[in-house]
């Protein structure tokens, strides 16, 4: 069996790189790691503002939304002894049942609209406090595509 010899080739070593060269590369490194990290707080800034801007517009339709509740609440507490006050009144067991069911009927499609107001609003709210975020998001992809 015939084998193969194998002879060592002379290992070529790498030419030291002169200091100057060194500092420079490191140099640059370094300037590329400051720019990525003043990249990465602008960024932050503006996740920030971002969230600050979405936390106040969700605070503002949080007290549009308890307003309308309360004016809701009284409203129908209002109709509630209007009601109770016509049923008082009447002159007849007829005419208090005609008012109660009246009323009862009133107060079932008063509740259905202010529900559909007060779920419209939280709704509204919702799509208006996400907005900031969704911009900053959008700013980001932005952002990524330019330099790609």
């Amino acid at each position: 069996m015939a084998t193969k010899k194998t002879t060592k080739k002379a290992s070529a070593k790498p030419a030291a790189a002169k200091p100057a060269v060194k500092a420079e590369a490191a140099g640059d490194a370094k300037k590329k790691v400051e720019t990525i990290l003043e990249r990465i707080q602008q960024n932050f800034k503006e996740a920030g503002a971002a969230l600050a801007s979405s936390g106040h517009i969700a605070d503002e339709k949080r007290r549009e939304v308890l307003v309308t509740l309360i004016e809701n609440a009284q409203a129908n507490a209002d109709a509630t002894f209007a009601a109770l006050r016509d049923v008082l009144e009447a002159e007849t067991l007829s005419d208090s049942l005609r008012i109660q069911r009246d009323a009862l009927r009133d107060g079932i499609e008063r509740n259905l609209a202010q529900v559909r107001d007060v779920a419209a609003l939280a709704a509204q709210g919702s799509r208006e406090s996400v907005a900031p975020v969704t911009e900053f998001v959008a700013s980001l992809r932005d952002k990524v595509r330019a330099r790609a």
